[in-house]
């Protein structure tokens, strides 16, 4: 789900508006080098992985700028995995 994410992201980068593309067009787009560089930068800013990882990085990051919420954003092209991610993210968090 995440590569969807950094296709966006890209895409955006370079100024074009584009839809999130599903996951299977997103493992049918090549990228040039240029690209998966920037794809491993733009995934510092993420917080990306395992309910447990996740929960891990969020409290850290509550920590390090002491605030007690987050405005989480979760681009996801299909509409069911969107919800199963703010569902994990809910058992992760609460």
């Amino acid at each position: 789900m995440a590569l969807s994410q950094d296709l966006w992201l890209l895409a955006v980068e370079k100024g074009r508006d584009t839809p999130i593309p599903s996951k299977q067009e997103s493992k049918n787009i090549s990228l040039s080098k240029e690209d998966r560089e920037k794809v491993i930068e733009n995934r510092n800013r993420m917080v990306i992985g395992t309910s447990e990882k996740v929960r891990e990085e969020i409290l850290r990051l509550s920590e390090l700028y002491q605030t007690d919420e987050f405005m989480i954003l979760t681009n996801i092209y299909d509409f069911q995995d969107k919800i199963q991610s703010y569902s994990l993210l809910a058992e992760a968090i609460l």
